[in-house]
This record gives C-alpha cells, sequence and structure tokens, in this order.
C-alpha cells in the first residue's frame, strides 16, 4: 500500500514538471491540492506502519 502510494505521488509530480508551462493557475492549484492529498496519505499510511512495528 505504501509502495502505491509514493508511485502515485511520484507519477503526479512527473507529470506537473514535464509540462508547468502550459497550465493555467487554477489546473496548477488543483495539482498542488491533489499532491498534498497524496502526500498526507503517505504520512498517514507510514505513522499508522511505525505503530504496528
Amino acid at each position: 500500500m505504501l509502495r502505491a502510494l509514493i508511485d502515485e505521488m511520484l507519477e503526479r509530480v512527473r507529470g506537473l514538471s514535464a509540462n508547468p508551462s502550459t497550465m493555467t493557475t487554477d489546473e496548477r492549484s488543483r495539482a498542488e491540492t491533489e499532491l498534498e492529498s497524496i502526500m498526507a496519505r503517505v504520512r498517514r499510511y507510514a505513522a499508522l506502519r511505525d505503530q504496528q512495528v
């Protein structure tokens, strides 16, 4: 699960960096919000795993 979340995050980052100049302000804002959401899920999952160890 953690690996899948990290892969999703990396895929999103690659997509953002591929065409940064073609994005509108709204698109960039939406993409940043999505990335923040994915990163929050990664942190939550990692914290849960640390508690179980």
